[in-house]
C-alpha cells in the first residue's frame, strides 16, 4: 500500500448535464452522455456488468459512470461515438475480472470505422484499451491503468490521429509489461502522461510537469489504495518499455511525459534474477523506429538498466527533433540496422537536453558501402548540458562503420563549461549547427528542459517566546534577495509545529523560485506552489528550489521590536503639520501627517504622543512609543503591545514590528 496517499477534491472544469447518482455529468462536445445507473449499470454490486454495458453501447450510447467500482468480465467493443466517461469529483473504477488475463476495451477490427470518441476519468484495474485500423479523432484523457495482468501494452492505438493526454500507467512486480504502443499513427499527440514511479519523491522532483488533472488523478489512485478500493504497491516501475512506436509514426508529438522505471534486468514475476533464465527482459525506455517527423520534447526519462536493454532507442528513420528532455542515467541511442527497408537515420537533431551520467551515441550493425549504406546526413547534436562528476570519457559518439553519415556537434558541455569529448563527430560553430534545422522547426530552439525541483531544506526552529518573530531569508539565482516574516497574533502559535505551518503559507504566497510544505490533497490556488500545502509539523515543511537554480536560505528567530528612529521636538505653531515617511526593506512606502487641531496640542510633549498614536493606528508594521514590560493578558498578541505612546518630547521611539529594517523621515511643514 502506498503510504501517505491523499484525499482528492477535484472540481469539474466543464459545464454539466443533468445529475447522475448525485453527480453532475460533464459535457462532451458533440456527444450526449447517458447515466449508466439509469440503464441498470450500478457500481459496487460485485457482479459482472459486461452484458449490461455491451447492450448499452450497442444502442449507440455514450456512458457516464458515476463514482464506484464496475466489474467487467468480457471484452468491451466500442463503436462510433461510444464514449466512456468517469467521475470528475469521485473515483470511477472499471475492474477486469477475466481469469488470468486483462479485458480489452476498444475496437481491434481494422475495417470498422470508429470516429469521435472520448475515454476519460476512469481507472482501469486490469483492463487495457486497444484501437486498431480505421479509427480516428479519439481522445484518451486522464485515465489510469493499474494491475494489468497482461504483459502486452496497456494502451494501443494505430493508423490515425489520436490524443493521449494526462494518463497514468502503473506496473508493479506482479504485473510487469509494456505501457503505450502506437503503430503507423499520424498527427498523434502523446502529452502529459506519467509512466511508472508515482512516489512522492518522484512527483516532487518532476512537479513542474504536472497539470491539475493529472496530479489529482494520482491522488485519487493513492487515496483509493488507502480506502482499499485499489491494491496499489509502492513500486510501480516494472515496465519492459514505456512507449513502443514500431512502425510508421508520422507528424506526431511526444511531449511533457514522465517515464520513470527501475534498473532491474529481469521482470519475471517469479523474481528470477539470472539473466540467462529470464523470460521478461527490458526493451528500452522508449523504442521507436521507421518514423518521419516526430518531436520528442520536454520529457523526463529515468530508470532501466545501464546496458543495451536500457536506453532510449531510435531506429531506421528520418526527421527526429529531440529537445528539452531530461535523461537521468539513460542513454540516447540511435541504432539503425541493415535488416530494414528504411536505411535512414538522417535529419536527427538533438539539442537543449540535460543528460545526467549518460551519453549520446550512434551505432550501426554493418559497414557502409557505396551501394548499401545508412543515410545519416544531418545528424546534429548541439547545446546539450551534460551533468557528471566524472567528465572523462566520450560523451557523444558515432561509429566508424558509417561512411555516409554527416555527424556534427556544437557547444555540448558540462556545467563548468568544459566541452564534452566526442568521437567521429565534426565540431562546428553553434550558428552552423542551428542552420541545419528546417525552417519550420526553428521555433523548437526556444524549448528548454522543464526545471526539476530540488529540496534545499525545511522550515523549522525553536519555539517562539514573547516579543519574537521568525524570519526566513532566501537567495535564489535569478531573483533578488527575498524574505518572509511570520508574526504570531496569538501565543497559541509559539510552538514550532504551529509557526512553521504559518510561515510556510506565507512563503508560498510571497517567494518566487521556491515552494515549501508537503504535497496537497486539494488544489485550491493557481499559483506556482498550488500543489503544496503547509503541514502542522516541526520538520515536514520542506523547501524546494523550483527552477533548477542554486538556492540557500536562513531561518532565524528575531526580536519583534527593531528600533529604527524616534520622535522628538519642541512646540510648533498652530497650522503647522508633522509628516512621517517610512520606507520598509521590502520596498513598501507609507506616509502620514498629523496636524494639531488646537494650541494645546502644539506642545512638544503632546504632538509627539499624538503622532505616535497615529502611527500605531495607521501604519502596518510600525509602532511608536515607549518600550515597557509586557503587560498583555491572555494569549492574544496586539500589534504594538509593549510599545505605548508617551507624553514626552523625547521618549517616543519608533520600531518596526514586521521583521524588517526601515528608513524614517520626519518633517514639519507649514
Amino acid at each position: 500500500m502506498i503510504a501517505g496517499a491523499l484525499a482528492i477534491t477535484a472540481g469539474s472544469v466543464n459545464a454539466a448535464e443533468s445529475g447522475c447518482a448525485g453527480e453532475e455529468m460533464p459535457l462532451l462536445s458533440g456527444t450526449t452522455l447517458t447515466c449508466a445507473t439509469e440503464l441498470g449499470i450500478n457500481p459496487n454490486q460485485g457482479v459482472d456488468l459486461s452484458a449490461e454495458v455491451s447492450a448499452a453501447l450497442s444502442d449507440g450510447k455514450s456512458l457516464f459512470f458515476p463514482a464506484g467500482s464496475y466489474l467487467i468480465g468480457s471484452d468491451v467493443v466500442l463503436n462510433e461515438k461510444n464514449s466512456l466517461v468517469g467521475s470528475e469529483s469521485g473515483v470511477t473504477i472499471i475492474r477486469g475480472v477475466k481469469k488470468d488475463e486483462s479485458i480489452s476495451i476498444g475496437n481491434k477490427t481494422y475495417s470498422i470505422q470508429v470516429n469521435q470518441l472520448t475515454i476519460k476519468n476512469i481507472i482501469f484495474d486490469n483492463a487495457t484499451v486497444n484501437f486498431y485500423g480505421n479509427k480516428k479523432n479519439i481522445a484518451i484523457k486522464n485515465n489510469a491503468f493499474v494491475n494489468t495482468v497482461s504483459a502486452r501494452e496497456q494502451l494501443t492505438v494505430s493508423h490515425h490521429p489520436f490524443t493521449i493526454y494526462g494518463n497514468v500507467f502503473l506496473r508493479d512486480k506482479n504485473h510487469p509489461g509494456l505501457g503505450i504502443s502506437t503503430y503507423r499513427n499520424t498527427n498523434t499527440k502523446i502529452e502529459n502522461n506519467v509512466i511508472g514511479d508515482i512516489s512522492d519523491e518522484n512527483i516532487l522532483l518532476t512537479m513542474n510537469y504536472y497539470d491539475v488533472e493529472t496530479y489529482n488523478l494520482i491522488k485519487k489512485i493513492k487515496q483509493s489504495a488507502i480506502n482499499e478500493q485499489l491494491n496499489i504497491s509502492d513500486e510501480q516501475g516494472y515496465f519492459v518499455s514505456g512507449w513502443y512506436a514500431t512502425d510508421g509514426l508520422k507528424d506526431s508529438v511526444f511531449r511533457n511525459n514522465i517515464i520513470s522505471g527501475n534498473t532491474l534486468d529481469c521482470l519475471d514475476v517469479s523474481g528470477e534474477t539470472e539473466k540467462a533464465k529470464c523470460t521478461m527482459t527490458r526493451d528500452h525506455v522508449i523504442y521507436i523506429k521507421q518514423y518521419n517527423n516526430v518531436d520528442v520534447v520536454n520529457n523526463y526519462f529515468s530508470g532501466w538498466p545501464l546496458n543495451a536493454n536500457g536506453n532510449l532507442k531510435f531506429r531506421n528513420a528520418s526527421h527526429l527533433y529531440f529537445a528539452g528532455n531530461h535523461l537521468n542515467k539513460t542513454e540516447f541511442n540511435a541504432r539503425p540496422y541493415d535488416n530494414n527497408n528504411t536505411l535512414n537515420m538522417d535529419n536527427t537533431f538533438i539539442f537543449n537536453n540535460n543528460l545526467k551520467d549518460t551519453k549520446i551515441s550512434y551505432w550501426q550493425n554493418f559497414t557502409d558501402t557505396d551501394d548499401y549504406y545508412i543515410n545519416a546526413k544531418n545528424f546534429v547534436v548541439f547545446d546539450n548540458l551534460f551533468i557528471a562528476e566524472n567528465q572523462s570519457g566520450i560523451g557523444i559518439s558515432s561509429s566508424w562503420r558509417s561512411t555516409h553519415g554527416e555527424f556534427l556537434e556544437a557547444n555540448n558541455h558540462y556545467a563548468d563549461q568544459t566541452l564534452v569529448e566526442t568521437q567521429v563527430f565534426q565540431s562546428v560553430d553553434i550558428a552552423s549547427a542551428k542552420e541545419r534545422l528546417p525552417a519550420k522547426k526553428i521555433a523548437l530552439l526556444a524549448i528548454k528542459p522543464i526545471p526539476l525541483w530540488k529540496k534545499i531544506g525545511n522550515i523549522g526552529g525553536p519555539d517562539l517566546k514573547d516579543n519574537q518573530l521568525v524570519r526566513l531569508d532566501i537567495e535564489t539565482e535569478g531573483y533578488p534577495s527575498q524574505f518572509v516574516v511570520y508574526a504570531p497574533d496569538n501565543k497559541h502559535h509559539y510552538p514550532t509545529y504551529r509557526w512553521a505551518s504559518k510561515l510556510t503559507a506565507l512563503f508560498n504566497e510571497k517567494i518566487k523560485g521556491a515552494c515549501a510544505g508537503a504535497l496537497t490533497n486539494n488544489v485550491t490556488t493557481d499559483n506556482s506552489c498550488k500543489f503544496m500545502t503547509p503541514k502542522g509539523s516541526s520538520y515536514l515543511n520542506n523547501i524546494y528550489a523550483t527552477e533548477s537554480k542554486p538556492a540557500t536560505y536562513n531561518t532565524k528567530i528575531i526580536d519583534k521590536y527593531l528600533e529604527v528612529g524616534y520622535i522628538s521636538g519642541s512646540k510648533i505653531q498652530l497650522g503647522q503639520s508633522i509628516k512621517l515617511s517610512v520606507s520598509f526593506e521590502d520596498g513598501t512606502h507609507k506616509e502620514l501627517t498629523y496636524t494639531p487641531d488646537s494650541e494645546y496640542r502644539t506642545a512638544g510633549h503632546r504632538w509627539t504622543a499624538e503622532l505616535a498614536h497615529k502611527i500605531n493606528a495607521g501604519i502596518p508594521g510600525l509602532c511608536a512609543g515607549k518600550y515597557t514590560e509586557n503587560t498583555e493578558q491572555g494569549n492574544v498578541i496586539s500589534k504594538c503591545g509593549t510599545v505605548i505612546p508617551s507624553g514626552s518630547s523625547y521618549l517616543n521611539k519608533i520600531y518596526t514590528v514586521n521583521g524588517q529594517s526601515a528608513k524614517i523621515d520626519i518633517s514639519i511643514n507649514n
